[in-house]
């Protein structure tokens, strides 16, 4: 093991998130390199070291991993009256407008929305990008390379939309429609230029046509042969609305999750996001293939879908991670704030079945850690990764400084779970590392000067309105 010692020194609580769920008081943690080397008390007497960090007053944990997300959304959000005309309306309104995008704005979302990920504790994040106005070839390498510039472990799965209205699709202009055979040589493309299975990958690509349901057969059966062939996941919404769930049944004859199943998708290593209009029966195909779930709380409560049954999911050993989804329906790429959503949503759907509500929860309730382990540790194994996701000796150095000793945390320092998930909020970042590069300090991104970055971005927003005409 090579490379520069960082002692992170004193630190009042590490959450390893490990499958254990170890938690150290008053302990050190060393960093080699871009690996975790030691990890215990008194490391500071043992061990040598180029730089010490005085974690006096601070919560480690593991970075969070973002397993669903839109990135392009950050640049379409908070538009008036957006939220309130149902789910296929406000998302013939957002293909609209995802249909006037070229690579700079993409570019300038993704910057956005990564650094907004990373100021919130979040240092590995999924982006399910399926637009490609004009069959536009190099979307996906803007993304990678704002991701590189932010310098956060970045999976890119590549989307795309098989069929629009004149399919029967009526939410899908046909401008965004690509042929089969496009998607597949981009997404060879873009698997040989970047895709790495190596432990400690910074970048790597998988497979996302965007809704299943939706896409044509010929696309699902190519994209699943391309996963197989290359070793690489396939991603995509799965039963997340009752029309979704109506669609299926009148144009496949069964659920999503069994048309999913039938198409060869419910396989170990695949994930899904969403997941809430499941019958016992998808339940347990899912639970019963080893497949992956994104849960979205923000996103699911805004476009009023309905509340996943996260408990279930855990109760069934169902790899689950937390996805912010995109900004234009959660309106925020904010990590640190879905973890409490996850978890106070949950928390409703209790009180549902202690008063009889028509929404009836199975199982034990959740607790705070289950919610950060699933934000953590969930995540990197919903993604298949053994290196990221909990502290230990031979991980990736990919943490969080979480500053608890500030005025605003002040009588709440009883349990540091509940002071993360229930208490914190981005104001608790204090530094976050990724790859054992410190990437955020005092809360502020250190690999772009964010005032410039922010006045781009603005600006590349304003140049999309103006061509929809909308300012």
């Amino acid at each position: 093991m090579a490379g520069r010692k960082i002692l992170i020194h004193n630190a009042d609580w590490i959450l390893t998130m490990n499958q254990k769920r170890q938690k150290y008081r008053r302990a050190d943690m060393l960093v080699q390199g871009n690996i975790i080397a030691a990890l215990g008390s008194g490391l500071m007497e043992t061990q040598t070291y180029d730089e010490m960090i005085d974690a006096r007053g601070k919560i480690v944990i593991p970075g969070m991993v973002n397993i669903h997300h839109h990135c392009a959304h950050t640049l379409v959000r908070n538009i008036p009256n957006l939220y309130e005309i149902g789910l296929y309306s406000w998302l013939a309104e957002i293909y609209r407008l995802l249909a006037c995008f070229d690579e700079e704005l993409l570019y300038a979302a993704t910057l956005g929305a990564l650094g907004d990920l990373l100021k919130t504790g979040c240092t590995t994040s999924v982006e399910h990008h399926y637009t490609f106005p004009a069959g536009n070839p190099h979307m996906i390498d803007a993304q990678i390379k704002a991701a590189k510039r932010l310098r956060i472990r970045f999976h890119a799965m590549r989307g795309s939309l098989s069929a629009g209205s004149a399919a029967g699709v009526a939410h899908v202009p046909e401008a965004l429609v690509e042929p089969v055979s496009q998607v597949a040589e981009d997404c060879e493309r873009l698997i040989r230029a970047y895709h790495s299975p190596e432990r400690g990958a910074m970048v790597r690509i998988g497979l996302a046509p965007c809704w299943l349901v939706y896409e044509t057969r010929e696309m699902l059966t190519e994209m699943r042969d391309l996963a197989e062939r290359h070793g690489v996941c396939i991603h995509s919404h799965l039963a997340d609305s009752r029309e979704e769930f109506a669609f299926s049944t009148e144009r496949h004859g069964c659920s999503p999750a069994e048309f999913a199943d039938e198409m060869g998708l419910l396989r170990e290593g695949n994930y899904f996001a969403h997941c809430i209009q499941l019958t016992k029966g998808d339940m347990a195909r899912i639970a019963r293939n080893k497949v992956g779930i994104a849960h979205c709380p923000n996103s699911d409560m805004v476009l009023q879908v309905g509340l996943a049954r996260l408990p279930e999911f855990l109760r069934r050993q169902i790899p689950v991670g937390i996805g912010v989804d995109g900004a234009a329906s959660n309106n925020l790429s904010n990590m640190i704030a879905e973890v409490k959503s996850a978890y106070v949503l949950q928390k409703s759907r209790e009180v549902q079945r202690r008063t009889g509500g028509s929404e009836q929860a199975e199982g034990p309730g959740l607790s705070a850690e289950d919610v950060l382990y699933a934000a953590t540790a969930g995540g990197a194994r919903g993604l298949g990764r053994s290196d990221i996701g909990s502290l230990a000796p031979g991980m990736m150095a990919d943490f969080v400084l979480l500053d608890w000793s500030r005025f605003q945390y002040a009588g709440g320092r009883n349990d540091p779970v509940a002071a993360v998930v229930l208490s914190g909020d981005a104001r608790m970042v204090d530094q976050v590392y990724v790859n054992g590069v410190r990437v955020v300090d005092k809360g502020i991104l250190q690999t772009v000067d964010e005032e410039k970055a922010a006045r781009y971005i603005n600006r590349c927003a304003r140049t999309l309105f103006q061509r929809q005409k909308l300012l």
